[in-house]
């Protein structure tokens, strides 16, 4: 493992625990057994460590490989794939907001993020159209609101609840299937059943 790579995990670890305002980079370099000034050679401020963090979060998103041809247990799976992505980078997720406003290139990555999911998810939902497993939408519209509705649930999720999110990812999962049980065909309702409830 490199310097900057334990540096990094360091970082997050802390800024999961502590929140990212509260850890200093004495406190970052003390638990990754560095030197300030090794640290400080790295990431120049904090604000470059947190910016190196983002970046290594939209790799990780991206090796998360999600595909859109899935079944009802794939997409099961899926979700609590992004609840564990989500858990590891807690900090990011609960402050998102906080970080939009503070860096503007953070604010250029969620934009970035938020398309891509939302596309994901309509993706998935015309999937499962044409395999008849979720009702036709009278539009591309519909299926994209309901994608992005997904994806703000999911988000908004720990800024909501960031003192008990990570505890009820279960009742998050079963929020979002039961805005999409009432796009389910009969044939979906049995899938479901064998998969979500089974």
């Amino acid at each position: 493992m490199t310097t900057k790579s334990i540096i990094l995990e360091e970082a997050i670890e802390l800024f999961n625990k502590n929140g990212y305002t509260a850890v200093s980079m004495r406190d970052i370099a003390d638990a990754a057994n560095k030197s300030v000034g090794n640290i400080t050679y790295h990431y120049k401020k904090k604000s470059d460590l947190i910016c190196a963090i983002v970046e290594l979060l939209y790799e990780d998103f991206q090796s998360l490989n999600l595909k859109t041809d899935v079944s009802l247990i794939d997409f099961n799976e899926q979700l609590k794939t992004m609840l564990n992505f989500q858990k590891r980078y807690f900090f990011y997720f609960s402050n998102m907001i906080e970080l939009r406003k503070n860096y503007p290139e953070i604010s250029e990555f969620q934009i970035k993020v938020r398309k891509k999911l939302i596309m994901h998810f309509s993706e998935i939902i015309e999937n499962f159209e044409q395999k008849e497993i979720f009702r036709t939408a009278p539009g591309k519209k519909l299926r994209e609101h309901l994608a992005k509705g997904i994806v703000l649930l999911m988000m908004s999720w720990i800024q909501q609840n960031s003192d008990e999110a990570m505890e009820q990812y279960g009742e998050l999962i079963n929020i979002v299937w039961s805005i999409l049980y009432f796009n389910l065909t009969e044939k979906g309702i049995k899938l479901y059943n064998q998969v979500v409830t089974g």
